[in-house]
């Protein structure tokens, strides 16, 4: 199948034209693909956020930030599926040191109360400088998201934090070799599933 496959989403008596990035037809989900990217303010001020597209971001990467969260703001009322999530990321470490990431998603009410819907942790990487492409799944809890609700990424990089770069460029204009010596890319790609009726 193609990319932003057309698919008619139901909630309630109303149906919304929703694009998908893939369905899965046998269980009767869709994915959306959620981007993580960052945002420098004047002051030095830096947000982060998810999109659905490809913006540069600015800047690419963040070192010393142990504890990143990724939002999107629901415009229209969604459930994710109890099914899995699908993360890649890229993270640098820059000295010998032992390295775990830990990955939370929530459900964030308009109130700004959290709700954690999965969560997974990184393999144990050993005490080496090096770049790592990490590659999770994450199984969900099935949630319903009102319009104003957010969901949110958060990846909490549990090491020696000053070390430890993580990339955020939806674009991946930047690319790293990694330990097993493939040149990949340093975009953050979430993919979350979403009931649908087909």
């Amino acid at each position: 199948m193609g990319d932003n496959v057309p698919t008619v989403f139901s909630e309630g008596t109303s149906d919304i034209a929703v694009q998908f990035t893939y369905p899965e037809f046998a269980s009767n989900v869709g994915y959306i693909r959620f981007l993580g990217c960052s945002d420098q303010h004047a002051a030095g001020a830096q947000t982060y956020y998810l999109t659905t597209q490809v913006f540069d971001s600015n800047p690419p990467s963040t070192s010393g930030d142990n504890d990143q969260a990724y939002d999107f703001e629901f415009l229209k009322p969604m459930t994710i599926a109890a099914d899995d999530a699908f993360l890649n990321f890229t993270i640098k470490v820059d000295v010998a040191q032992v390295q775990t990431t830990i990955v939370t998603i929530y459900h964030v009410d308009k109130d700004s109360n959290t709700t954690q819907i999965g969560t997974a942790t990184t393999a144990t990487h050993p005490a080496a400088a090096a770049n790592f492409r990490e590659n999770l799944l994450i199984p969900l809890t099935q949630t319903n998201f009102k319009i104003g609700e957010k969901l949110r990424l958060n990846i909490d990089m549990n090491g020696a934090h000053a070390n430890v770069l993580l990339y955020h460029d939806p674009g991946t204009k930047i690319t790293v070799t990694d330990t097993n010596s493939r040149t990949v890319g340093t975009d953050i790609v979430l993919d979350i599933p979403f009931k649908v009726i087909i």
